[in-house]
């Protein structure tokens, strides 16, 4: 029996080194896969703030170049605008000189005109006066 005991002492010794030894490799699997996770998890981690990062920098770029696309627009507008005011001031003192022109130009033909009929009232008076004398003598 103390043999036997012995022996059940030695196996059951056997049995606990074996345990300890099994649970050791388990938790170092454990261990091991953890840091396999969070090695993983960084990097997809890392990774997504690295696409973010980019997408995030892309998408300022593209605001930028849109902020610049709307003011070179605007600088277009402005200046197409103020080409045509330009030409619109053109237009109006064109018109405004053919106006005078043109009142110029009647005034000239009514004073021209007033000088014949003048003219001519003062030549018929003449021979009015010239026929009254000649009727009296």
């Amino acid at each position: 029996e103390g043999v036997h005991k012995q022996e059940s002492t030695c196996v059951r010794e056997h049995k606990r080194e074996r345990d300890d030894k099994q649970e050791r490799a388990q938790a170092r699997e454990r261990e091991s896969t953890s840091e396999r996770v969070s090695t993983s998890e960084r990097e997809c981690t890392s990774e997504r703030e690295s696409t973010c990062e980019r997408a995030q920098a892309r998408e300022s770029t593209n605001e930028t170049v849109r902020i610049s696309e709307r003011e070179n627009r605007r600088e277009r507008e402005l200046k197409r605008e103020r080409t045509q005011a330009r030409e619109n001031k053109r237009e109006r003192e064109h018109k405004r000189e053919r106006e005078h022109k043109r009142e110029r130009e009647h005034k000239r033909q009514r004073e021209h005109k007033r000088e014949r009929e003048h003219k001519q009232e003062r030549t018929q008076a003449i021979k009015r006066k010239s026929t009254s004398k000649s009727e009296h003598e």
